[in-house]
């Protein structure tokens, strides 16, 4: 699509349309408050465009080739959705942040686009500097328009402010421009890519790639035509300033996913006309930061030198380590360490009440931190603490979590007290596992044992389960229901480490143990399964941690543009393609690069060995997940069920299929048929017990 040049009526007729656009969001504005629906916002929008403006929606039924009609008049983006997010009937609660991005067509056929972002009631320090620095960076990209320049200087001038303020750019996305099409061209994107110094080449479609994660073609530019001259009227997007805190990844919805999560994940969205008129959003997911200036700056600069410097020193072991997952553990181990020992001497100096502690949640608070992964921090008050009543721990508080981020520590926090915590861990699951792995990392212990005493009081270990087994079913039918995705998600997709964390957080909840080595103790695990477990759940860490490194951000997922990077540091070899193994061959020089493998014949890629060795272990993780998944169930069920049985092999268990004997396959492999043949004519039989998966996972790995 070519650039479309707009004389004088051309640039007035936007200038109405984004001006109309604009009213839409002045009107919407005082509905937009704790208790109200997306969906109810989007019908106030919808009525006020056609009745009153007499403008129709650009979005509504806009349908790219591929997908189906988009159905809302708005888009709205609640916390960590980063565009595009879908009205639904979620009510809006306090602390969230929320992008509405509106796009009207004139009578006369001009579009005009424009997005606000709303903070929703009292909002945390994360939020609104998020929105801050967003808005900021978006001001300097604009200040930067002017005849002569590239549009490549406008992203430089955005990322070069961002990232000097502690954040980075989101890079998925890009601007489009507007006028009498929905979008136009050029493209903008908001950074300088390192491969184009002089120049900015657009890699992404906004639009479709926030459906579809898969890379979109380049567009080939003349140089020329990505210049600013005198003659330039077209409308452009300088207003999308995505930025997010470093090292976190982008959270990209599907094509249905509709809303948001905690205030913990943010996105923000600024967005502004530029030289012509334009519009982007801008995504930025969850960043705290200070307000106050350190009372000693130099100690807090040493602190940041030593962290950092302790910091590079471990993913410089890391990036050395090859493909020995050996001790990825030991060094996650020691990258939760380091950020513990620079919290601690940062809440000494902020001189919080003795009653008051600061607890590791989530993945840091389970010992696992990974290069790029937030820091879950939990502020821990005593009951009778009243931050917005209390102007001067308020000032501490605001103080300190600044301090943590000026010490390059990616922190996700959150201010309770005990009585919040168990609130809100009754009100969202989500709450209640982080707070399941909490470890005290500075103050009060007495405190902290206080808030596990009255968390395991309300814990109900059935309800649990079920909560978890049914979120993990959702996730999985988010990535397809498969391990064996292109570009696999290593930690959320089916298979990956959160099916891992799944079974030790309900084991945890059950009192069933805390480790693999406590579940094989307990009975719900083999030696051998542990052994599988272990092995997997390091290559699965291994994998993820050189995403981290190799990206520079978090990132999990294992796109085409970074899997031969990672197979690299593994060793399998570089872009090169090396010969597979043929029988009674030699095999090819190990300089040519790749990875042999034991296929016959053709060539192979590096990325395609890794991936190979990913899919191996994603599908033994998944197989495990359900055993062991099972195995606490009947845990948690002790009723006996009475044995009806089928044939002197097998048993009907409550409508499960169970093997009268463990090594039944190992002794009679054609029962492995038979096993299958019944589950499909037996009447009453929905699935295979945890026996009859065990013993077939254990046959197949002996043969």
């Amino acid at each position: 699509m070519s650039i479309t040049y707009k004389d004088a009526a051309g640039i007035e007729g936007m200038r109405v349309a984004c001006k109309l656009a604009s009213e839409v969001l002045d009107y919407l504005t005082p509905f937009v408050k704790i208790g109200v629906t997306t969906k109810e916002i989007d019908k106030l929008a919808n009525d006020y465009m056609v009745n009153v403006q007499g403008t129709t929606s650009a979005t509504l039924g806009y349908q790219p080739p591929g997908y189906p009609p988009y159905p809302a008049s708005l888009c709205t983006s609640l916390n960590h959705v980063v565009c595009h997010g879908i009205p639904n009937n979620k009510p809006l609660k306090r602390g969230d942040i929320m992008n509405i991005d509106v796009t009207v067509i004139t009578k006369d056929g001009w579009f005009g686009d424009n997005s606000r972002m709303y903070l929703i009631g009292e909002t945390s320090i994360a939020a609104k500097r998020l929105c801050s620095v967003t808005y900021e960076a978006m001001w300097h990209g604009i200040m930067r328009v002017k005849p002569g320049i590239r549009l490549g200087d406008i992203g430089f001038a955005i990322q070069t402010f961002a990232e000097k303020q502690g954040f980075t750019v989101v890079r998925e996305f890009c601007g489009h421009g507007i006028g009498q099409r929905f979008h136009e061209e050029p493209q903008v994107l908001h950074y300088r890519p390192p491969r184009h110094a002089g120049r900015t080449q657009a890699r992404y479609d906004l639009h479709h790639r926030a459906d579809d994660q898969r890379r979109q073609a380049r567009h080939q530019r003349r140089p020329r035509e990505r210049r600013l001259d005198h003659c330039d009227a077209r409308p452009f997007a300088v207003s999308p300033v995505g930025t997010h805190c470093a090292g976190h990844r982008d959270r990209l919805r599907s094509a249905d996913l509709v809303g948001g999560q905690s205030a913990d994940s943010l996105v923000c969205a600024s967005k502004h006309i530029g030289s012509g008129h334009g519009q982007r959003l801008i995504r930025a997911v969850g960043v705290v930061a200070h307000e106050h200036t350190p009372a000693a700056p130099f100690d807090l600069t040493q602190v940041r030198e030593q962290y950092r410097a302790g910091k590079t020193a471990l993913l410089a072991s890391l990036a050395s380590s090859g493909a020995s997952s050996r001790g990825i553990h030991s060094l996650l181990q020691k990258l939760t360490k380091h950020a513990d020992t620079t919290l601690q001497r940062l809440w000494q100096r902020a001189d919080f009440p003795e009653t008051a502690c600061l607890v590791a949640a989530g993945g840091f608070g389970r010992g696992e931190l990974f290069p790029h992964s937030d820091v879950d921090v939990l502020l821990l008050l005593p009951d009778d603490a009243k931050v917005d009543a209390d102007p001067a721990l308020k000032a501490k508080v605001e103080s300190f979590i600044g301090s943590c981020w000026d010490s390059g520590l990616e922190i996700g926090s959150s201010v309770r007290t005990a009585a919040d915590c168990v609130e809100e861990a009754a009100k969202d699951v989500t709450v209640q596992t982080s707070l399941l792995e909490a470890r005290l990392v500075a103050g009060s212990k007495k405190n902290f044992l206080n808030l596990q005493k009255q968390l395991d009081a309300v814990l109900d270990p059935q309800a649990f389960y079920v909560a978890k087994t049914l979120e993990l079913r959702q996730r999985h039918n988010k990535f397809e229901n498969t391990p064996y995705s292109l570009e696999p998600n290593c930690k959320e997709s089916p298979g990956g480490l959160r099916d891992l964390q799944v079974v030790l957080w309900v084991a945890r909840a059950a009192g069933l143990g805390k480790s693999w080595d406590d579940l094989a103790k307990n009975g719900l695990a083999t030696a051998f399964e542990v052994r599988q477990i272990k092995a997997n759940e390091a290559l699965l860490s291994l994998i993820r941690a050189r995403l981290h490194l190799i990206a520079g951000r978090r990132e999990d997922r294992l796109v085409f543009d970074l899997q031969t990077a990672v197979a690299d540091s593994f060793g399998y070899g570089g872009d090169a393609f090396r010969r597979r193994a043929a029988p009674r061959q030699k095999q090819p020089p190990r300089g040519q690069g790749g990875h042999a493998s034991a296929e016959r014949g053709g060539l192979v890629r590096s990325s395609e060995a890794l991936m190979k060795r990913y899919y191996w272990a994603a599908k033994a993780v998944t197989q495990l997940n359900q055993i062991l998944l099972l195995n606490i169930e009947e845990r948690l069920n002790p009723n006996t069920y009475p044995l009806r049985p089928i044939n002197e092999r097998f048993c009907d268990k409550a409508g499960m299929l169970e093997v009268a004997s463990d090594d039944l396959y190992v002794r009679e492999p054609h029962a492995i048929l038979e096993t299958f043949l019944l589950y499909e004519t037996t009447v009453g039989i929905k699935g295979l017990s945890a026996r009859t998966l065990r013993a077939l996972y254990n046959a197949r790995c002996d043969g």
